[in-house]
């Protein structure tokens, strides 16, 4: 189970990095010319869903960190 939420992850890191990206791409685009009610919605859509993909990363990154195996302990580093 820990592999499998280990793998999603990684995975919703990565998506939601790219998808974070072209939403604000999107919205800087736009705000150069914030002149009508539409392009101003559309901006703010584009802020708030680039908001969301960013909460996305940083859970993933979260879920990343805890399921992260413990490092392996050399036997001749042990005391004996």
């Amino acid at each position: 189970m820990g592999a499998r939420l280990a793998a999603l992850a990684v995975a919703a890191s990565r998506v939601g990095a790219v998808v974070a990206g072209g939403y604000a791409g999107y919205a800087l685009f736009l705000l150069g010319d914030l002149s009508t009610d539409y392009r101003k919605e559309v901006a703010l859509r584009c802020g708030l869903c680039g908001l969301g993909a960013v909460l996305v990363v940083a859970g993933a990154l979260l879920l990343e960190r805890v399921l992260r195996l413990p490092e392996d302990i050399d036997e001749a580093d042990l005391p004996t």
